[in-house]
C-alpha cells in the first residue's frame, strides 16, 4: 500500500502524498464517479499503526465537525470510509502552502501576516460560537499551530485539523 499510484479506496484514487504527521498521511486523490465524474480532494488516511482507539476517535470527531463546519476559513470536509481496515477523512484540496512554510520562507509582509491572523481569527470565532442541535458547543481547536493553517495560493486560509478539538 505504500505506492500512491496503484493505490485505490472505494471511489478514491491516490495520486501522491502531500503531507505525513503522527495520525496519518495526507494525499491528493480523485473520487471517480459515474459518468467520468471526477473531482480533485485531499484524503487523510490513518496511519496502519496508529490504529488505536484514541486515533480512531480523533478522525472520526474530525470528521464529523468538520461536516457541519460552514466558513469560508475552515477545511471543508467531504466524507469519512472505511477502506481495507483503515479510517479515512476526505476533504477539500487546498493548493497553496501551509503558514509555517510561508513562515520559513520569510516571504510574507506585514500585511500579509496580518491578513493570515484575521483570517484565522475569523474561521476560529466561528468554531468557537458554533451550535448544534441548538446547543453552543463552545468548541476550541487544541492543535492550532502553522502546519494546520492552510495559505491557498489566492490568500485564502483554511484551518485544518480539528482532530482534537474539545467542546
Amino acid at each position: 500500500m505504500s505506492d500512491a499510484s496503484t493505490m485505490r479506496l472505494g471511489r478514491y484514487d491516490l495520486v501522491e502524498m502531500i503531507g505525513k504527521g503522527g495520525m496519518g498521511e495526507v494525499y491528493r486523490a480523485i473520487l471517480r464517479g459515474p459518468a467520468g465524474f471526477q473531482k480533485e480532494v485531499a484524503l487523510k488516511l490513518l496511519h496502519e499503526k496508529a490504529s488505536s482507539e484514541k486515533a480512531r476517535k480523533e478522525l472520526v470527531a474530525e470528521a464529523r465537525l468538520g461536516g457541519i463546519f460552514r466558513h469560508p476559513n475552515l477545511v471543508e470536509v467531504l466524507d469519512l470510509g472505511l477502506a481495507h481496515g483503515r479510517l479515512f477523512v476526505v476533504m477539500e484540496i487546498v493548493e497553496g502552502s501551509t503558514f509555517k512554510n510561508l513562515i520559513r520562507q520569510q516571504k510574507l509582509t506585514p500585511q500579509a501576516t496580518l491578513d493570515i491572523g484575521i483570517q484565522i481569527c475569523e474561521g476560529l470565532s466561528y468554531a468557537h460560537n458554533l451550535e448544534a442541535n441548538g446547543k453552543w458547543l463552545q468548541l476550541v481547536h487544541c492543535d492550532l499551530k502553522p502546519s494546520n493553517i492552510l495559505v491557498s495560493n489566492n490568500g485564502k486560509v483554511k484551518i485544518a485539523d480539528f482532530g482534537i478539538a474539545h467542546a
